[in-house]
């Protein structure tokens, strides 16, 4: 600017020039563009009983004793719909715990489980108890990926807020544990407020199912 009125000094200072001196200066380069925001990973499953989750979990008490319990929930209320709580859960245990769950509430579209023996058998080529019963019920089951709990997120989230907050026994007894896992259940859907519900407890949220269990 001090030579600009020197002819034989502005030969020299071009447009180009300048701008690499500018650069130098790194308060006087643009601002950054913003990243831009990254989509939501959270699914949103539409409607209440368009997509149910299971999954089984284990706990372990004082006295040394492990007992394991299976979890149904809806995935869009995020309501837990029920669960039975047995020192060794077998399919027939699972099944018929699944029949008093859909008796009281009505029948999902879909199903989404792990590939636990108790729901899917890959090796046999046979359909479980668990799948023969979906088929006959005309409920999808959607067996997750192998070594992909994220694929069913929603439902393992859900169990580990169970083990965090439930008051267990002390010594394993199969009526205190289904007690303790129930008084937990009811206390999550009826007064636990929950953020995809606006903060709400998920019993707001959720409608029973149109599809009645058949007789």
């Amino acid at each position: 600017w001090r030579w600009r009125d020197e002819p034989s000094r502005c030969t020299g200072i071009g447009e180009a020039r300048v701008r690499c001196v500018l650069k130098r200066h790194p308060e006087v380069a643009p601002p950054a563009p913003r990243p831009e925001p990254s989509a939501p990973r959270q699914i949103d499953y539409l409607a209440c009983n368009l997509f149910w989750a299971a999954d089984c979990h284990q706990t372990r008490l004082p006295d040394g004793s492990t007992w394991y319990t299976v979890q149904w929930m809806d995935l869009h209320s995020r309501y837990a719909l029920g669960q039975v709580t047995a020192a060794s859960l077998t399919e027939d245990l699972v099944v018929q715990n699944f029949l008093t769950v859909a008796g009281r509430y009505g029948l999902p579209s879909l199903i989404k489980t792990d590939r636990g023996s108790l729901f899917y058998e890959p090796n046999s080529g046979l359909p479980t108890l668990f799948e023969r019963v979906m088929g006959a019920l005309a409920v999808v089951h959607v067996p997750v990926g192998p070594r992909q709990p994220w694929w069913n997120g929603v439902m393992e989230r859900r169990i580990q807020t169970c083990q965090q907050e439930v008051h267990l026994p002390n010594q394993g007894d199969a009526e205190a544990m289904n007690q303790a896992m129930e008084a937990e259940r009811l206390f999550y859907d009826n007064e636990r407020c929950h953020s995809r519900c606006n903060d709400q407890p998920p019993a707001t949220t959720y409608e029973a199912s149109h599809r009645a269990l058949p007789p």
